[in-house]
């Protein structure tokens, strides 16, 4: 004979289900919400580090050392004309102080720093190029140290230059760097001012116990315009209470993203002697990272000042 099998309680059944049920609600109620993850923290400025060697082979048809050149002077040779590393730390809002130290070699250095006043000089600083320390308060940027000249259409780095050769303008008629201290502000996303104290011309070192004043305008009405103006005044020549006045303005137009003209004039007046400048040409480039075409030749005029 079969024994039935036992039977739960349908009452018992029933309150364990309900029992499940209410044991296990609170539980999910509360189950703790997925963490979110934190916001990733922005990675502190890096120090850049770039560098260039710069070697060109010369021949002049006159067979001899060109003249009124400013960097490419040597005739038939191969000639180490700049080899240069920088490093730069841009200032940020969240990291506020930065630097830039330039330090070039070869015979650009050497021309660059000729016009040192003191006797050893151009020894002495013939190597930095650049080096300032810099710290941005709100929309101003301060730079204190020594800095290439802002001044020009042209620059010492051939690889930044529109064109290999550099024109009379920028070899005899404006400064190649200053030492002292300069504010700049982005007034607008359309422009900007600086202004700067310096000792003067080409010189680490105070000739005369004068400073020089630059101020500037960056202005840039459209994506394809920009015009910066620049002005420089002060006591240049030792032993002379003349003022040197300089003038100098820049206009680029960027035909296309591949194609850019710009114009360059400057005049500058100390005493009865005076100077002038203008491309008798536009130059042109075919892109921001282009190397550059064109006429590159200059004409400066010294005049008497009438």
């Amino acid at each position: 004979m079969t024994r039935p099998r036992p039977v739960a309680p349908r009452g018992f059944h029933v309150s364990l289900t309900l029992a499940a049920v209410l044991f296990a609600a609170p539980a999910w109620a509360q189950a703790p919400a997925p963490t979110p993850e934190p916001s990733p923290t922005p990675a502190p400025p890096g120090i850049d580090v770039t560098g260039f060697v710069d070697v060109y082979y010369g021949y002049n048809f006159n067979k001899v050392d060109p003249l009124l050149r400013t960097f490419d002077v040597q005739h038939n040779t191969f000639s180490l004309s700049l080899a240069e590393i920088a490093f730069t730390k841009l200032p940020t809002p969240e990291s506020k102080v930065g630097f830039r130290v330039d330090l070039d070699f070869g015979k650009t250095a050497d021309l660059v720093a000729s016009f040192e006043p003191a006797d050893d000089g151009k020894e002495i600083f013939k190597h930095i190029q650049q080096a300032y320390g810099s710290l941005l308060t709100g929309k101003v940027q301060w730079d204190v140290g020594k800095w290439v000249t802002p001044i020009g259409a042209e620059v010492i780095e051939s690889q930044d230059n529109w064109n290999y050769t550099r024109s009379i303008l920028f070899g005899y008629a404006i400064p190649f760097y200053h030492a002292g201290v300069r504010a700049t502000i982005n007034a607008s996303p359309k422009v900007t001012l600086g202004a700067q104290l310096v000792n003067g011309w080409n010189n680490d070192s105070e000739i005369n116990g004068n400073k020089t004043v630059h101020l500037s305008a960056t202005l840039k009405p459209t994506d394809k315009v920009t015009w910066i103006a620049n002005y420089m005044v002060g006591k240049e020549t030792a032993g002379s209470d003349d003022n040197r006045n300089l003038f100098d303005t820049t206009l680029t137009l960027a035909v296309s993203p591949k194609f850019s003209l710009m114009g360059n004039f400057d005049y500058g007046k100390e005493s009865d002697v005076s100077w002038w400048g203008i491309p008798p040409t536009p130059s042109s480039r075919p892109g921001p990272t282009g190397r550059s075409w064109g006429a590159t030749s200059t004409s400066t005029t010294p005049t008497a000042a009438s």
